[in-house]
């Protein structure tokens, strides 16, 4: 792919236009007999000024050399691109808990009540939102882990599928080291990108063949870090029962001390939303923490501004060299008679 590092340059290519109608509107001179400036280029400029305003004849070779000596300066690059994994600079797994606890009513939002898994997708996709450049997968966990969606740079279907989710899709119980070893297996074949894991959860570890801590020791032996967002408090919070009776109060504590360790033994951040406003902060704090590494094209770089750059310097200099020649011909005929 062809890439200008400093395409504002390109806006220079007005110039030699502006020259040659500056020259344009200037009447012919008369011809005075001795110079009034010595210049080592007064030849080359007497020529110039009177192909244009005498003969009108545009310079070609002149106006072709200033062109592509400023396209050399807008630094024209090539950019392979011909592998995909080249063109993302971060894999980040979201897993979501989508457990039944995440039916439990204690956020807001624009003044109506949502449960807990509607938060969780609402922060997941606030974090999409602000994604350039990153390939995201998508993990639910209940009674066991699911990838909803591998790696992918399709951020548009990643919500789509976000927006489909419901509680009662993966259980009642908490898989949360399931969710951690699947999703370190997601993402350690990557080794040449940076990798993450965020994991929003509003409980303990209930359920799954893993315990967390030993699912750590996996991430951290393929350098995955992992943030942890702990969705919900500890008040008593309303749950619903069924369809016609009123909801019930119930305290659904979180493991604040796995999820601090998860995170800070991995090089991430545990986060506590206990409101829907601290979850909005949450969500800008990582997308913050979780920049782009570049800002550039990723892929291997080949500069190519010498092209433009030589062949302009040798328009430019063709002139000079015709009337050196011409000069030290007409030198040698005269010598001769």
């Amino acid at each position: 792919m062809l890439h200008l590092h400093a395409p504002y340059w390109l806006a220079a290519l007005l110039l030699p236009a502006l020259v040659l109608w500056l020259l344009h509107r200037q009447p012919p001179k008369p011809q005075i007999q001795e110079n009034a400036l010595i210049h080592p280029f007064a030849d080359l400029f007497s020529e110039l000024n009177q192909a244009i305003t005498q003969t009108k004849k545009i310079p070609w070779c002149w106006l072709t050399g200033l062109t592509l000596i400023t396209l050399a300066l807008s630094q024209p690059q090539w950019i392979d691109t011909s592998s995909e994994d080249k063109r993302y600079g971060r894999d980040i797994i979201l897993a979501l808990d989508v457990s039944g606890s995440t039916r439990a009513q204690d956020f807001l939002i624009d003044g109506q009540v949502i449960d807990r898994l509607d938060m969780i997708k609402h922060v997941a996709n606030n974090f999409i939102d602000h994604r350039q450049g990153d390939r995201i997968g998508i993990i639910i966990f209940g009674d066991d882990a699911y990838t909803l969606i591998p790696l992918s740079p399709d951020l548009l279907t990643v919500k789509k599928l976000i927006a489909n989710l419901d509680n009662n899709i993966a259980g009642e119980k908490t898989a949360l080291g399931d969710a951690i070893a699947l999703a370190s297996k997601r993402l350690k074949d990557n080794a040449q990108r940076q990798r993450v894991a965020i994991i929003l959860t509003d409980g303990s570890n209930t359920a799954g063949k893993i315990h967390p801590l030993t699912a750590l020791k996996t991430a951290q032996e393929h350098n995955i870090r992992i943030h942890t967002i702990g969705i919900g408090s500890h008040r008593r919070v309303a749950f619903p029962k069924a369809l016609l009776e009123q909801p019930e109060l119930v305290q659904m504590p979180l493991d604040e001390k796995l999820l601090r360790q998860l995170a800070s033994e991995t090089g991430g951040l545990y986060f506590l939303g206990e409101s829907s406003d601290a979850l909005q902060k949450i969500s800008q704090d990582i997308n913050a923490i979780e920049q782009m590494p570049r800002s550039t094209p990723l892929g291997a770089t080949q500069e190519l501004y010498w092209l433009p750059l030589f062949t302009g310097m040798l328009l430019l200099l063709a002139p000079m060299l015709r009337q050196h020649t011409l000069t030290k011909y007409n030198r040698h005929g005269h010598h001769h008679d």
